[in-house]
This record gives C-alpha cells, sequence and structure tokens, in this order.
C-alpha cells in the first residue's frame, strides 16, 4: 500500500460554514469494485485528501490503494502542471481504476486537458475514473474537500484543510470534450451539486 498524495473560467464559494456537511449518494461505487479486473490485487489510485475510511472500503474489497494527496500538492506548486513532474508519477496502465473526485474543478483550466491525458495513460484497459463537477458559478475560491465514504454508502465532502482554491466550473459539452478518449458508463447529476460521471478507457 502506498501513501502519498480555451474557455472562460467562472469561480464559486463554499456553502456557509454553519450549513451540514454536504453528502452524496455516489450511484457508482459499486460499479467500480464489481467491473475492476480481479488479477491479484487491482491497484487503485485515489487523488483526493488521505481517508482512513476510504482506504478501509476499497482495502476490504481486496484492492491495492495508493493515495495522493494531488489538490494539496497542486495548490502548493503554484498550480502548474508541467511544473510538478513529481505528480502522478506512476507507470503507465498501472491502475485499474482512478477517484479523481471534484480535481477537475480546481485545475488550472489549461492543465485539465493535460491531467486527462495523463490519467488516461495511467489506467489499464477498460479502467474506470470516477469524477465529480460541481454546478455552482460564484466567483470567489472555495474551500477543498476531503471526500469520505461512508458506512451507509454515502459520500460526506467535510473540509480538508483552510486552503482555498479557484475553480472552473464545466458545462456539459466541455467535461465531453476533456474525456472524448474515455467511453461514459454512467453518470448522475445529485441534489448536493455534483455530476458523477464514471469514464471507461476504451
Amino acid at each position: 500500500m502506498t501513501w502519498s498524495p480555451p474557455l472562460k473560467s467562472r469561480y464559486w464559494t463554499t456553502p456557509a460554514e454553519s450549513e451540514s456537511p454536504l453528502q452524496t449518494p455516489l450511484r457508482t461505487l459499486d460499479r467500480i469494485c464489481t467491473d475492476l479486473p480481479k488479477d491479484g490485487r487491482p491497484a487503485l489510485l485515489d487523488l483526493g485528501a488521505p481517508c482512513s475510511s476510504n482506504i478501509n472500503f476499497f482495502g476490504g474489497k481486496g484492492f491495492k490503494i495508493f493515495v495522493e494527496d494531488f489538490l494539496r500538492n497542486y495548490c502548493e506548486a503554484g498550480r502548474r502542471l508541467r511544473a510538478t513532474p513529481q505528480l502522478l508519477n506512476y507507470t503507465e496502465a498501472f491502475f485499474g481504476g482512478i477517484l479523481c473526485w471534484d480535481t477537475f474543478d480546481f485545475l488550472y483550466p489549461d492543465d485539465a486537458p493535460r491531467m486527462a491525458e495523463r490519467l488516461y495513460t495511467l489506467l489499464k484497459p477498460r479502467g474506470k475514473l470516477l469524477a465529480l463537477f460541481h454546478t455552482r458559478e460564484d466567483r470567489t475560491p472555495r474551500k477543498v474537500f476531503r471526500h469520505k465514504i461512508t458506512d451507509n454508502g454515502q459520500v460526506l465532502h467535510e473540509p480538508a484543510s483552510e486552503m482555498r482554491a479557484q475553480g472552473h466550473t464545466y458545462p456539459n459539452r466541455e467535461i465531453m470534450q476533456l474525456f472524448e478518449a474515455f467511453a461514459i458508463d454512467k453518470s448522475f447529476h445529485h441534489k448536493s451539486g455534483y455530476r458523477e460521471y464514471l469514464f471507461r478507457k476504451q
């Protein structure tokens, strides 16, 4: 197990601090677990903030889990993917699945196509990628969240730290353009404001 971490942008804010944490009933978790290749212990990359409940959830299903706190490292490096070659430094076609969470929402827009291409190369054929995109269109930096899988199958979105970052709100057509190399297995729009996509490497 490894532990670590050309369109106009629109920005958004977090809910007020007094509000209850957002929860999303992700519909694709079971599909990820059943469809990943079972050759030995399939490798799964979690790009979110380290979370023991996620490690326990997927570890209990037999997966070898790699955790990279991508957004923290990316933001601390100045939000430039080319300037951070140490990020996503894995063997190509290594992972059966990637939990991308809402990483793309916080990328500098020019980095988004590079990120999608890199994640594609890291997946095995027919590997799955889970991604969330928020629908908010406010214009101030937003707090970065940890996405925590709960016992009842919900995902709790709670602040990972006091770090905030500017983000880009993607209309569906931009998402389709970014992931045109992938097939879409499933997509859902949740009351929490997140759009959930499960992509598959063709």
